[in-house]
């Protein structure tokens, strides 16, 4: 079986309590998704059965590298979805992915997490976006404007779609239009997000 590889410790942050910077693999997330199960995490590669963590993370195929989020299937175990995951802080870091929510009638999936950067489209994007899972060759959409967005280092840690909107829990960037307006240590927000939406309505 395929298991994670961690990522590796980034020098100048505190394990201890960092959630991004944490040495071990950890699945914070799970999500059933058209006969797939999705799971968020901290990981950043895939170990082939039989072969080694070493050799898994010195390899530069991006089809090893999830970047916190992957799925499983009967049929392919453990794998790398093709829309790739999600990047943290420079230097290609992978984010971590703390939260996932299904809209099944909308055909959308969504990851919240520590992360500022979507991977295949090198798209700037704090903590919150969504992925059409029933269309061929999409890629991360960012959910919220950056008026709206949430810390980098505080992930959003609550999400949930009740066939309408999407509800987020976390702590709200600071640098944002919505923190400057209220002060708000904790922010919970509602979103009306469509496959080809640039952003989600709030």
């Amino acid at each position: 079986r395929d298991v994670f590889v961690p990522p590796p410790p980034r020098p100048g942050f505190d394990d201890s309590n960092d959630a991004s910077n944490a040495s071990e693999v950890a699945v914070y997330a799970l999500a059933y998704v058209d006969g797939a199960v999705w799971l968020g995490g901290r990981f950043d590669a895939l170990i082939a059965e039989g072969g080694s963590a070493a050799a898994a993370a010195a390899d530069d195929d991006a089809d090893v590298r999830p970047r916190g989020v992957a799925r499983w299937t009967e049929a392919l175990g453990l794998h790398r979805h093709p829309a790739g995951g999600f990047l943290f802080g420079g230097a290609g870091a992978p984010g971590v992915v703390s939260a996932l929510a299904v809209d099944e009638a909308g055909g959308v999936v969504y990851a919240a997490g520590i992360f500022d950067e979507i991977e295949a489209t090198n798209a700037p994007c704090r903590c919150l976006a969504a992925l059409p899972f029933r269309e061929a060759a999409t890629a991360w959409t960012c959910v919220a404007a950056p008026a709206y967005g949430f810390d980098p280092f505080r992930a959003p840690t609550l999400l949930l779609h009740d066939g309408d909107a999407l509800y987020v829990a976390g702590r709200a960037a600071t640098d944002a239009g919505w923190w400057r307006a209220n002060k708000k240590t904790v922010a919970v927000a509602t979103f009306s997000f469509r496959a080809g939406d640039r952003y989600g309505r709030r």
